[in-house]
């Protein structure tokens, strides 16, 4: 059973973080672009802004370390700090944790606006970490504004008290057999219950797990049902040829007889059309359409050369049509195959079936993760993401400016350096922009780096926006593009990617 990670939710793991009330910060990493874990000793806190996974409690769960990022860098005078006290404003979606230097750590996790803020004593913010861009930005420099929402008046009819009360009385969690949270002042029930963090460990999990899965499988499909689509019309031409081809024995006939009558015979017009009439092999007249012009030796060639054609395409159509026809016999059953899988593993070999014959858009990857596709001669490359999805790169003016007028979806994400030349990249996101990880993005920015005039920077800025919102001046030249409603983000595009921003 799926429990939305509500406020109420977050009040009961906030019940049990503020246990570590008094406790010194000993070490802040990430495991995620989204995670930061904040350890204190043996305990730790997850922090998780991730649009779909957003959470906040302890955790046992072991993960492998990132490099710190600049958000992390800018947290580390809090190490060695106590922490002084836990709080939930309004128990909204909304935890602040305040150390002993008057500093605190105010988590917004409200979905797509979820955020991390580091404030100053005089609550100014002094960094900010997020990882959607839509909605109201907070920047360094400002004072932070607490906005509450209608999410505390729900969490205290769940809990039974007024919003006031809920906010200052310390919740306890209980987790049943079946996965049901229930929350409660502490002190109301004697019985034993689960850890919160645990039981959310394990729940976000399987979330997260089941996200991949779904993910792998939709890009997959599409792919799939698309190549489903082609050999469906492929067997259609097919069969049109092959009826077509039942033809060439009466247009073989029809220009053998106006070769042999052509010279004697008359022609006359009906319904506006030039008709010859001659006698067939059996000796009844036969009416013969005619060339416009009257010119039977014309039309007896044409008609040679029509029931050539027939006859040479009804033959490979014949031969074709059985192989076609397994084919798609073989796509069905890969699709419904892939529709019951139920881990990446078999996802990953139906897709590598799918590209061993041929199926995908794209070609095998290369030894260095690029691929080579053809896209109307122009010079576009195409890398695939570990998660499958596909970045697009133009190699000059005119390759840009194909790709991101002619090959771009308007709900693609297309990405650019700011201030200085460059390639145009598009991300392509299968018209869902608002599921593509993080961390997929930011592999398509350090691309977007390495192709353009600052590739040997340790720090460059990448603009990031739907193509629906980029246009092409009038009489410009090739690649020039103007947009708005971009995001920014910052990659180091002199190392690697795994050493610079590991996906």
């Amino acid at each position: 059973m799926r429990v939305a990670f509500d406020s109420l939710l977050l009040a009961a793991a906030l019940a049990e973080i503020r246990g570590l009330i008094g406790r010194p910060l000993t070490t802040i990493h990430r495991t995620d672009h989204s995670e930061t874990r904040l350890s204190f000793h043996e305990e730790t806190i997850l922090v998780c802004t991730d649009p779909r996974f957003f959470r906040m409690h302890q955790t046992t769960r072991s993960a492998k370390m990132l490099e710190p990022n600049r958000f992390v860098h800018s947290l580390t005078p809090l190490i060695g700090q106590v922490l002084v006290s836990v709080t939930q404003p309004e128990c909204d979606r909304i935890a602040r944790l305040t150390f002993g230097d008057g500093r605190s750590l105010v988590a917004e996790l409200i979905g797509a606006h979820s955020d991390l803020l580091l404030l100053s004593p005089d609550h100014q913010i002094l960094a900010s970490q997020r990882s959607s861009r839509t909605g109201v930005y907070s920047p360094p420099g400002g004072t932070y504004r607490f906005v509450p929402s209608k999410a505390a008046k729900f969490a205290a009819e769940k809990a039974g008290l007024p919003v006031e009360e809920l906010s200052r009385v310390p919740l306890q969690a209980e987790v049943s057999g079946v996965g049901e949270v229930y929350v409660r002042p502490a002190g109301k029930s004697q019985s034993d219950s689960e850890p919160i963090g645990r039981w959310l460990d394990a729940d976000y999990r399987q979330r997260i797990v089941e996200e991949a899965l779904r993910a792998a499988k939709g890009s997959l499909e599409g792919q799939l049902k698309r190549a489903t689509g082609s050999v469906e019309h492929a067997i259609r031409m097919i069969e049109d040829a092959i009826r077509t081809g039942g033809k060439t024995g009466r247009w073989q006939m029809e220009a053998e007889l106006l070769l042999a009558y052509g010279a004697f015979q008359p022609v006359r017009t009906e319904a506006g059309r030039v008709v010859m009439d001659v006698p067939d092999y059996d000796g009844n007249l036969v009416s013969i359409l005619i060339d416009a012009d009257g010119d039977w030796k014309s039309t007896a060639a044409r008609l040679f050369e029509r029931a050539k054609a027939a006859k040479g395409g009804a033959e490979h159509a014949q031969l074709r049509k059985p192989q076609l026809v397994a084919q798609l016999v073989e796509l069905k059953m890969t699709l419904n195959r892939l529709e019951s899988a139920s881990t990446i593993k078999e996802v990953d070999e139906i897709q590598t079936l799918a590209r061993d014959r041929r199926w995908v858009s794209l070609p095998p990857v290369e030894k260095d993760g690029k691929v080579v596709a053809a896209f109307d001669g122009h010079r576009v490359k195409a890398y695939e993401a570990p998660d499958g999805t596909v970045i697009l790169v133009g190699e000059n003016a005119t390759a840009n400016d194909y790709l991101t007028m002619k090959v771009a979806h308007p709900s693609d994400l297309w990405l650019h350096i700011r201030g200085a030349p460059g390639s145009h990249v598009v991300l392509k996101t299968n018209r869902q922009p608002q599921r593509v990880r993080p961390e997929t993005v930011r592999l398509a920015a350090w691309v977007a780096a390495r192709h353009s005039s600052q590739k040997h920077a340790d720090y460059v800025a990448v603009d990031i926006v739907e193509r629906r919102y980029v246009r092409r001046p009038r009489k410009a030249a090739a690649g020039s593009m103007l947009y708005d409603r971009e995001r920014t983000i910052f990659v180091n595009p002199s190392q690697p990617f795994h050493k610079s921003e590991k996906a």
